[in-house]
């Protein structure tokens, strides 16, 4: 039995997996292959009328894989095990819920407004920023405040952000979840460490909980796409995969820097995103970041001249503006949600 699982935001396929049930040599097997990149194979360790567990203990992550039917519905999860930055053994899990719907309630074409169509009376864009290093390095709030002023769009924007610091670690914090409450941020864009495989779990249970407070108070999600250290540079694929994953499921918009910048490099493999540890963001790199968030937010092209006091030469102002545009998205002017 073959199957697809498929992501679908802004009118594209963000993600997908393909998927086989088979009988093996000595049980039922799972067979998954997301994003068509390889194909992992576990095996049935429990399997009931209404519920089957498959089992790898030798991949990375997740090394269990689980489905239950209840009513018509089905739940699934994904758990294990991997290794945090001090080497100690951390218990994960991801839950998936799906439901049948008839084929005509999936049709439709779904209008994103951009955040010009929906400022308060004052005409401002407000915004909260919740994250880590990676967001306040060469203090991004304030050059997408530079942009947006630019352009006669006043901002008022805050930042919850400290070294180190996951999405989990922020939940934790009551007065963080007291500020989102007060619901007077238009956006509230959430940032955690690149969450290619390990990081997965939590970027988007922890998504999922701050998201359902944000609508609560009146506010849209965001999520900032990252991206790997140099070192794990082949992990780009996987932290994209894992902010659109997060993105989809909450109705959130998705600021794709990570795309970004390798849409730049495809234009100059020389240009210099990032800093000297070859993890955060060197200045150009934050830049880029805020020339990609100012045209989600906005839903238009940024300014043909960069901020007089950014200093960027035109050629390079060129590449950045072209990289953004390549992960605008599917129409003219839609955030990427």
């Amino acid at each position: 039995m073959f199957g697809v699982n498929r992501a679908v935001a802004g009118g594209e396929t963000v993600f997908f997996e393909w998927m086989q049930l088979r009988e093996g040599e000595a049980s039922l097997e799972f067979v998954a292959s997301p994003l068509g990149t390889g194909t992992t194979v576990f095996a049935a360790t429990t399997i009931e009328p209404r519920r089957v567990v498959f089992e790898n203990p030798g991949h990375d992550f997740p090394q269990r894989v689980l489905y239950a039917r209840i009513d018509d519905r089905i739940e699934a999860r994904i758990e294990g095990t991997v290794v945090d930055e001090d080497g100690q053994d951390q218990e994960r899990a991801a839950d998936f819920f799906f439901r049948r719907v008839p084929c005509e309630e999936l049709g439709g074409d779904v209008e994103i407004a951009p955040l010009a169509d929906g400022l308060g009376p004052d005409g401002k864009a407000s915004l909260l920023f919740i994250g880590n290093s990676l967001t306040y390095s060469n203090e991004l709030p304030g050059l997408i405040g530079t942009l947006l002023e630019s352009v006669g769009i006043p901002s008022e924007i805050e930042g919850v952000l400290g070294p180190n610091l996951g999405l989990q670690d922020h939940w934790q914090e009551r007065s963080v979840r007291a500020k989102i409450r007060r619901g007077s941020f238009d956006f509230v864009i959430l940032q955690q460490g690149p969450s290619a495989t390990e990081g997965r779990p939590s970027l988007l249970e922890y998504g999922e909980r701050f998201a359902q407070l944000i609508h609560e108070a009146g506010s849209r999600p965001g999520f900032y796409m990252v991206w790997p250290a140099v070192s794990r540079a082949f992990d780009f694929d996987g932290v994209a995969t894992s902010y659109r994953m997060a993105a989809t499921a909450t109705d959130g918009h998705l600021f794709a820097v990570g795309d970004a910048w390798r849409a730049a490099w495809r234009l100059d493999p020389e240009l210099a995103l990032y800093g000297p540890d070859g993890f955060h963001p060197s200045r150009l790199g934050s830049i880029l970041a805020a020339v990609v968030f100012f045209e989600g937010l906005t839903g238009r092209p940024a300014p043909a001249e960069p901020p007089s006091q950014w200093e960027i030469e035109p050629a390079t102002w060129e590449v950045l503006l072209s990289a953004a545009a390549a992960v605008r998205g599917p129409e003219e002017g839609s955030p990427t949600r």
